[in-house]
């Protein structure tokens, strides 16, 4: 059964995996750098972990990659940092690899980890979702909440109430399996997103192509996150025997413990994130100065 971290005590072993390292962090976003919301459009940082986040990102020893079941434009707005690599809809959407954007200017162009006809496919898929959820009114008459996100969809069930939640679900479930997409669990929702792309193949793509194949040499990674999806993108990094998965810390959010988990360190929520941002952030300033 998991136990969950001393947050001290796994800041102190993170610290030894980052000595002479410089690090790239992964963060998702609900629920990791943001308390969960019932409504997801009232889910925003709090102005110190927007602060601190800020100065992280700043550092010339890291690189801050946002990677979200969120829409990228979506948690672009929300997270508001430029110049910056942004990976959105659990990993199939990357912005920002081709080139750092310039002050005021606009984001870089949007790239996929699937080719036009598959995209096509997947996009035309999530709009019959959408359409027909919409038709058998599984939305805000139920209490339910249809998320369109062009290449996913999240159906939220926050606001149903419970003793209609069994059945409801099922109905929105049917709608998606009919529709030849499989349905993914989440924390008081469905996610309907392609079978295949994890948050893995962003992290890998984005390691490669920003630092090389090598990057494991002059790199450590972070990988923080609290869903099902997170255990999945981690797990795609452990079975692809010619990636460095050992260079990556799995840091998992999560407060049932008896859920089991490929996180090297539990965290009990954003709280702990922000004490570890805190002090990465202290610790690479140090290491600058002593430099």
């Amino acid at each position: 059964m998991p136990v969950p971290s001393n947050v001290q005590s796994a800041i102190i072993s993170i610290k030894q995996s980052l000595k002479g390292k410089q690090l790239v962090l992964f963060l998702d976003y609900d629920g990791t750098l943001a308390e969960i919301q019932s409504e997801p459009d009232n889910t925003y940082m709090s102005k110190d972990m927007k602060r601190v986040l800020t100065d992280v990102s700043c550092l010339e020893d890291v690189i801050v990659v946002p990677i979200s079941g969120r829409k990228t434009e979506d948690l672009r707005d929300r997270i508001g940092i430029k110049d910056i690599v942004y990976s959105g809809n659990h990993g199939l959407e990357m912005s920002g690899l081709d080139r750092p954007q310039q002050s005021g200017g606009k984001p870089g162009k949007m790239e996929y980890n699937l080719n036009e006809e598959e995209l096509s496919k997947l996009r035309g898929g999530i709009k019959s979702i959408v359409t027909e959820m919409k038709e058998k009114k599984l939305g805000k008459e139920v209490g339910g909440n249809i998320e369109d996100k062009d290449t996913a969809m999240t159906w939220h069930f926050f606001n149903v109430p419970p003793n209609d939640v069994e059945q409801t679900v099922q109905r929105a479930c049917s709608i998606v399996k009919k529709n030849g997409l499989p349905v993914f669990d989440g924390e008081g929702c469905i996610e309907v997103r392609h079978p295949k792309i994890t948050k893995g193949y962003a992290m890998k793509k984005i390691l490669r192509e920003k630092l090389g194949e090598n990057w494991h040499e002059t790199h450590s990674a972070i990988f923080i996150g609290d869903s099902s999806t997170d255990e999945e993108g981690f797990a795609t990094l452990l079975e692809d025997s010619g990636f460095r998965s050992d260079c990556v810390t799995f840091i998992k959010i999560q407060t049932d413990n008896s859920k089991p988990t490929r996180g090297k360190h539990i965290f009990s929520g954003p709280d702990d994130v922000y004490t570890l941002l805190c002090e990465l952030n202290n610790y690479y300033l140090h290491s600058a100065i002593v430099n």
